[in-house]
């Protein structure tokens, strides 16, 4: 297991508080190598002032959920141990350390706390590459296949233009969806998805000359690794997952020779499961297909979609329960 390089290290500080006077901060850190340093007066006191003056340094927005001081022992010159609980994106880290000085040990578990949401987070920036992917998933003891490795990289590089990083627990998710796909091949591909949906109330509703078609859809399918299939901007009187299923289940249907399975499915069930909180995490969506008309003996297929939009991680589900199907269909064939 390769062991995590901490972003933060605390190198000096100065401290200046008393009665009616306002706390001063001097620090030092180091930061990738790095020296900076940096100084801020006033605050609630000398913490606040410590804990304002890093995060300005260290360039990141975290909220301070808990504070806590305990004596490991007692004495006044007994060590005591400091508890930090800092939330950035709707997940809580938690920083300790300890000191016989009280201060030091507030700044060194807020400095602990903060690296541990650097090394949780994965940067999709240029120096992404398979070799993370692989290092990541690696430390959490999942040992993928090259293919597998290749594909989790490509589905992380296809939403970094909207997630400037993910964390550990989202890769792990994108690589557990992969595994679980196995070798059913891919005979369909989103490629496109272009969804607008408008609604009005109020007074604005008789204005509103929409209303029988809210959802405006483009969707744009690669069949069979060559084929691209796209279906024009077209206005439908259902909601946006609604469209999308609509259109997708519209190629399904199709005949074999257009691209088609051949049959009309149906979806049977629809789950929306958030991989982790917040406003910019990823979503996933898992459905499960049947073949019209549907029949207790019919054989249902799941699909899984991951992205942090919620109507692209639904078109992916839809996508993979496809795929699957299709590979079903083709082994029945065969035997």
């Amino acid at each position: 297991m390769k062991k995590e390089m901490n972003k933060f290290e605390l190198l000096s500080l100065y401290v200046e508080s008393g009665l009616r006077e306002k706390a001063l901060a001097k620090i030092t850190l180091k930061i990738d190598g790095d020296r900076h340093s940096d100084s801020k007066q006033g605050g609630d006191g000398p913490i606040d002032v410590i804990y304002k003056t890093i995060s300005t340094m260290a360039k990141m927005e975290v909220r301070l959920i808990d504070y806590r001081l305990k004596g490991l022992r007692s004495g006044s010159d007994a060590e005591g141990e400091v508890v930090v609980q800092l939330e950035k994106g709707g997940r809580l880290f938690c920083g300790k350390a300890h000191s016989k000085n009280v201060i030091v040990a507030s700044a060194d578990a807020y400095v602990d706390a903060l690296n541990q949401i650097v090394n949780a987070e994965i940067s999709l920036d240029e120096n992404f590459n398979e070799d993370t992917v692989r290092e990541k998933l690696e430390a959490m003891g999942l040992n993928l296949q090259s293919k597998q490795i290749e594909t989790v990289f490509k589905e992380c590089k296809e939403i970094a233009g909207r997630k400037k990083e993910i964390i550990e627990k989202e890769l792990l998710e994108i690589a557990t969806n992969v595994m679980q796909k196995g070798d059913h091949g891919e005979k369909y591909k989103l490629t496109l998805l272009k969804v607008t949906t408008e609604e009005f109330r109020g007074e604005q509703w008789e204005q509103w000359v929409n209303k029988e078609e809210p959802t405006v859809i483009r969707l744009g399918i690669k069949i069979a690794g060559n084929r691209l299939l796209e279906t024009p901007e077209w206005r439908t009187g259902k909601w946006p997952v609604d469209s999308i299923y609509e259109a997708l289940g519209n190629i399904a249907a199709k005949e074999k020779k257009d691209g088609g399975l051949g049959f009309a499915v149906t979806l049977v069930s629809y789950v929306v499961q958030g991989v982790t909180s917040g406003t910019d995490a990823l979503g996933k969506v898992i459905v499960q297909l049947g073949k019209e008309p549907l029949s207790s003996k019919e054989r249902l297929h799941f699909g899984c979609g991951i992205d942090p939009d919620i109507l692209v991680a639904s078109a992916k589900a839809y996508v993979d329960a496809l795929n699957r199907m299709a590979s079903s269909n083709e082994r029945d064939n065969d035997a």
